[in-house]
């Protein structure tokens, strides 16, 4: 509904393949994910590469999500800022301004109930 996956442009697999690292990366082990996370840096680098407008944005989104997770696999503090800020300019890059707005609005909504409602982490994609 408002995930990388529904930028125009973008790879949904690994829109989805995103949300399903992002998930795991708080229950998981640090080998095995700093590996999935590496991986996603090299497709990142590629996809980028190759890509053009809206889908630049998003390739963007990964590629700062894996620096953060990197920084939060080492133990650092991250703000994710700047994955969430790609994420948007490419829902505006994309759709038409009241759908990105839509779009945009439904992932506050997401991300706020996960931090109000812990039991819900992970249920929305």
């Amino acid at each position: 509904m408002w995930g990388l996956a529904t930028v125009p442009g973008f790879s949904t697999p690994v829109g989805y393949t995103m949300a399903e690292l992002c998930r795991a990366t708080p229950t998981g082990t640090v080998d095995s994910l700093t590996v999935r996370w590496e991986a996603m840096e090299r497709l990142a680098a590629i996809g980028a590469g190759r890509a053009q407008s809206a889908a630049m944005y998003a390739w963007s989104a990964v590629a700062d999500s894996v620096v953060d997770a990197h920084d939060y696999l080492g133990g650092h503090q991250f703000s994710g800022a700047e994955a969430v800020a790609a994420a948007f300019w490419a829902h505006l890059a994309a759709k038409p301004g009241a759908v990105a707005e839509m779009c945009i609005a439904a992932a506050i909504e997401a991300w706020n109930s996960r931090l109000h409602y812990p039991a819900t982490r992970g249920a929305v994609a």
